[in-house]
């Protein structure tokens, strides 16, 4: 079909029925009157390592351990998604799936922890300073949702396609959402939605996540 399925950097394996060939791992989200699929990880690309966000745009992943896909503006996060079958995630699906069915504040809770998330107040490197980094997807084991989705809150921000108006310029403007390795408590909750960016700039904290209204 074109598409590298497994994520394992090969377009069309040659045998469909190999192992190694895996679905996109999605999280099922059915409350607050939504029913859609959402990646569990932030988006990385199909060769990207723990130390490494890869360089193949080959398609989006999902997947642990993992640098996220960052650097990408709105156009070619959409397109990944398309891609694969699936798009961005819509605002109210982004916020679902961080806050879970009990509308939580932060995608573990109700008050703010602040080393459960990579926000600016996690240590991405230990030792020495306090360094502000990207770090792989699902590494931190706390932060995730009650539903399952890691990273939700920190490491990068995530497009949406929530559209907010557009630069002087006519460069859409949509809404990024979870706050990123630098972003201080107040923009890493789930409902926080007043980070924007013009459609054409890709920024080095900014990364997405595709959604579906099918199973994987």
């Amino acid at each position: 079909n074109g598409i590298d399925d497994n994520c394992d950097g090969i377009v069309d394996n040659f045998d469909p029925s190999d192992p190694e060939r895996v679905i996109d791992d999605m999280v099922h989200i059915t409350h607050h009157g939504l029913d859609f699929y959402i990646y569990r990880y932030e988006a990385s690309r199909p060769d990207a390592t723990s130390t490494s966000a890869g360089a193949s745009e080959a398609r989006p992943c999902s997947r642990p351990g993992v640098l996220p896909w960052a650097n990408v503006n709105f156009a070619d996060a959409q397109a990944a998604c398309q891609a694969v079958g699936k798009r961005l995630c819509t605002g109210a699906e982004w916020q679902a799936a961080c806050a879970g069915p009990d509308d939580g504040d932060y995608p573990y809770g109700p008050a703010y922890a602040p080393s459960t998330c990579n926000g600016v107040d996690y240590d991405g490197i230990p030792g020495g300073t306090d360094d502000d980094v990207r770090v792989p997807a699902g590494s931190l084991s706390g932060c995730v949702s009650a539903d399952g989705i890691f990273d939700a809150s920190g490491n990068l921000r995530e497009w949406t396609n929530d559209l907010r108006g557009a630069t002087s310029s006519g460069d859409p403007v949509y809404v990024l959402r979870g706050g990123d390795f630098h972003t201080p408590y107040p923009g890493l909750t789930c409902a926080f939605d007043l980070s924007q960016a013009a459609a054409s700039v890709p920024l080095p904290t900014v990364g997405f996540r595709c959604c579906s209204d099918t199973a994987p």
